[in-house]
């Protein structure tokens, strides 16, 4: 629901209270990823829709990518707002013939 209220938001000032919301019930829930069970449910809620299977191995892809790149230097990227150390891949189709992939990147915010 969260994420359809973000897609939904009509104008700025709706996105952002609706940010902020999604935000809140993340630190209040300390969900530290959507993991394999919910992505997919999160990924149509935003608007996606899916042309193949994505469970595959990309969760064991994820743990390894981020721990290699952040076991010595994040501590306090845990579930919080104060540290997040996230791996995003990606294969897109864009109406229209466009493609985006993105084999695996880790990305930090550390506050």
């Amino acid at each position: 629901d969260r994420l359809q209220a973000l897609k939904l938001a009509r104008d700025d000032s709706t996105l952002q209270a609706e940010f902020r919301c999604f935000q809140d019930w993340i630190i209040q829930w300390q969900v530290p990823h959507l993991g394999g069970a919910h992505t997919c449910q999160a990924l149509r809620a935003a608007g996606a829709v899916p042309v193949e299977s994505s469970e595959g191995n990309w969760v064991a892809h994820a743990r390894h990518a981020v721990h290699q790149a952040a076991w010595w230097s994040c501590p306090h990227a845990m579930v919080s707002s104060q540290g997040v150390v996230a791996w995003l891949a990606a294969q897109l189709e864009i109406p229209g013939g466009g493609r985006v992939h993105e084999p695996g990147t880790v990305y930090f915010a550390d506050d």
